[in-house]
């Protein structure tokens, strides 16, 4: 077998053979994590999530894909958000604790940070579930 002529090495493109069918090529990690901090739409990139501070579009403006594919889809987006909220909240609890501060006080800031930071965490928590999900079962841009 002669290794410098591409034409008697075995073929590694399943593209060509028809008898194979080939998944579309999935979008860049690093793109799709950009698109991800961004809130937009998994699939085409562009479209924003959220219509406002906690309001999600049904579907994408820009390509009209659906974000929710079926009843109860944002369900594992509550277990990210409650990973996040962990993250978050614990330092600042073990931080109060070791500062030895009222219960009065500690309880004010805590319950003040989960507030501020509450609306950010669902954003992202589901921002997160919806790339993944796009990753994990690929869906194209619907026909228009």
């Amino acid at each position: 077998m002669n290794r410098s002529d591409p034409s008697t090495e075995p073929s590694t493109d399943l593209s060509r053979d028809p008898s194979v069918t080939v998944a579309p090529l999935r979008t860049p990690l690093g793109r799709q994590m950009w698109a991800m901090l961004r809130l937009r739409c998994p699939v085409c990139r562009e479209g924003p999530l959220f219509r406002s501070l906690l309001s999600m579009h049904r579907n994408c403006p820009r390509c009209g894909v659906p974000f929710e594919r079926e009843h109860g889809y944002y369900l594992n987006s509550m277990f990210i958000a409650y990973v996040l909220g962990f993250l978050v909240i614990v330092p600042s609890a073990v931080l109060l604790a070791m500062r030895n501060v009222s219960v009065a006080l500690f309880a004010a800031i805590i319950i003040a940070e989960t507030i501020i930071v509450w609306p950010l965490i669902f954003r992202y928590a589901r921002s997160l579930w919806v790339h993944v999900d796009q990753l994990l079962d690929p869906r194209a841009r619907p026909d228009k």
